[in-house]
């Protein structure tokens, strides 16, 4: 059902609705097919997970919800068919928010063990004030995915000695050449700036997501982003998430050799949990971007695009900026 090349737990899964007939325990129900982005559904996870703990009642997923690949999740696992048969029980104490991002006051729970609420829930007053310790611990990578991004970061600093290395002797044959390496070049002492760049089809071609009021960050924010995280710092290693890294490679700047690297790209959860381990952040636009600021707790700086939503767009009209992005940010057009 799930793709990735790692393991992941397996938790009970319950197939049948009848399940749910007699019982103790209250539910919350949901529908997580509005968007299989990673960012999207962490939010609406996240968000959920704080009400049902507010109502003292277990969050039921779908097996084949993919935030499984990245971590261990707390809830009460049913197949997707009977997901969708609760959806359907709950029809008549469902509550659904309208817009995207804005936060909306979520009523008590219904009379009733089972409830339901809808929709993207893309802010993070859902689960902040309250639920931040439940979110943090339900979103930890697991182990299979921290130790891929684990042992990237490690391999960086002899790669960036290796790039720096000056050849001694090259006589064309392979292992018959010579390299010294500078001092100091296999040093510990590295300060990682993780740079994620969103311009992938769906926000560059899709017209209907571009008309909603999102846009891509320009090459030039990249620039005096890189160049604001950096500071005076002469060990920087800067190291570049994208869904398109050739624009990336082609639009970012440049700097001396050993300076930039590439994440693997194969997998979002790893590039996630690589960003979440950098000393400090450039974020592009979107709720990958946002998540990898919210789990990287070790960051000195995070700066993010200042220029999303698209001024006047509907999207403008449905995200309040103060609420959306922590004012320990750094907004930066």
């Amino acid at each position: 059902m799930l793709d990735q090349p790692w393991q992941i737990p397996q938790p009970k899964v319950i197939y049948d609705v009848s399940y749910f007939d007699n019982f103790q325990q209250s539910y919350l129900v949901s529908n997580f097919s509005y968007s299989k982005g990673l960012g999207n559904l962490m939010f609406q996870y996240a968000s959920l997970k704080a009400i049902a703990s507010a109502r003292n009642a277990s969050l039921v997923v779908p097996i084949s919800n993919t935030l499984r690949r990245a971590f261990e999740l707390d809830a009460t696992f049913v197949s997707d068919k009977v997901a969708d048969q609760l959806l359907e029980r709950t029809a008549n104490v469902t509550f659904e928010t309208n817009t995207c991002c804005s936060f909306v006051k979520i009523p008590a729970a219904p009379s009733g063990k089972i409830s339901a609420v809808l929709g993207y829930m893309q802010n993070p007053l859902y689960f902040t004030a309250d639920g931040e310790t439940l979110v943090r611990k339900e979103f930890t990578f697991l182990e299979a995915v921290q130790k891929q991004a684990l042992n990237f970061m490690s391999s960086l600093s002899a790669r960036r000695a290796l790039q720096r290395a000056r050849p001694l002797w090259i006589t064309g044959k392979p292992g018959d050449e010579a390299f010294e390496m500078e001092p100091d070049a296999l040093s510990d002492d590295l300060y990682y700036i993780g740079v994620h760049v969103r311009r992938g089809i769906d926000i560059e071609m899709n017209e209907r997501n571009r008309k909603h009021g999102h846009v891509a960050a320009p090459a030039d924010y990249y620039k005096k982003a890189m160049a604001l995280a950096k500071g005076d710092r002469e060990d920087v290693v800067f190291v570049i998430c994208s869904d398109n890294i050739a624009w990336a490679k082609k639009n970012l700047p440049t700097y001396e050799k050993g300076t930039i690297f590439s994440c693997p790209g194969k997998y979002r959860e790893v590039d996630m949990a690589i960003l979440a381990l950098c000393d400090a952040l450039v974020l592009s636009t979107g709720t990958f971007s946002w998540w990898t600021g919210f789990l990287n707790q070790k960051a000195t700086k995070i700066i993010y695009y200042s220029d999303w939503p698209r001024p006047g767009s509907d999207l403008m009209k449905m995200v309040n900026k103060t609420e959306f992005f922590p004012s320990s940010w750094t907004p930066l057009s």
